[in-house]
């Protein structure tokens, strides 16, 4: 459901009546355990439209389409522009795809809680997942040509967005390139700490069983790490595992 509602952005301005659910007769029966999985080959948006009162939102809220012109081809992780203040306008919300290797722009030009068009402000890369906006640059990870973890920064991107344009990789920037270079479990997801102004990237581990702990770089899999962008550096601060139950270990935090 994550690779949905990275596109359907739910708005709570104000209680909304019960949905009824109108089930289509083109919908698939097994909609309800395979719409996370949204193609847009596959799919279309009256069948996406019939589909949202399967999602019950509590009292109060009420879910709908926040770009209704087309589909966005598997989008995995969504941020939102910091400059985005203005109850006006515009909203800038980018999101990014793995199997595009594309990161979109949905612009908001009046702020009124649909997005009214879509842009292609990122091409190209190797699978950008994780991403966070921060002092109007754009942050996404993925990998580099040699095939490294790395972070890259697009500095400016809002006005590309706002333009309609396509952000030139010349411009981009590396952050780092010191994540492991290792693809299962390897996409990362990445946020800025409001405190400390660090950016924190999750590591996952390179298989399901492993005996190896760390990178030949030395990084620690199944680990959260921060990274200063100003300069780069990284800091293991969290690792633990999940899914053991009762079995569950403390977790460790590096201070």
């Amino acid at each position: 459901m994550r690779r949905l509602l990275a596109v359907l952005l739910a708005a709570a301005v104000a209680a909304a009546p019960a949905l009824a659910v109108v089930v289509d007769a083109e919908m698939p029966p097994d909609v309800a355990a395979r719409w996370s999985t949204l193609d847009p080959t596959k799919w279309s948006l009256p069948q996406l439209q019939s589909a949202l009162p399967l999602l019950r939102p509590p009292p109060g809220f009420a879910v709908g389409l926040y770009f209704n012109a087309s589909l966005v081809d598997n989008a995995r992780s969504l941020a939102v522009s910091g400059a985005s203040k203005h109850p006006g306008g515009p909203i800038i919300s980018y999101v990014s795809s793995t199997k595009a290797n594309k990161t979109y722009a949905l612009v908001d030009s009046d702020g009124d809680g649909s997005a009214d068009s879509l842009t292609v402000v990122l091409d190209g890369l190797d699978t950008p997942q994780g991403m966070d906006w921060h002092d109007g640059d754009l942050y996404v990870t993925g990998w580099d040509e040699a095939g490294r973890g790395i972070v890259w920064r697009a500095r400016g991107i809002d006005s590309y967005a706002l333009a309609g344009r396509r952000f030139p990789n010349s411009k981009l920037e590396v952050v780092t390139n010191r994540l492991p270079s290792a693809r299962w479990h390897g996409a990362r997801y990445a946020r800025f700490s409001p405190d400390d102004g660090l950016l924190y990237v999750s590591v996952g581990a390179p298989c399901n069983v492993c005996p190896e702990d760390r990178s030949p770089q030395g990084i620690v899999y199944s680990t959260i790490y921060t990274i200063n962008t100003t300069n780069g550096d990284l800091n293991l601060f969290a690792r633990g595992r999940d899914s053991m139950g009762d079995d569950l270990p403390d977790d460790k935090l590096q201070m």
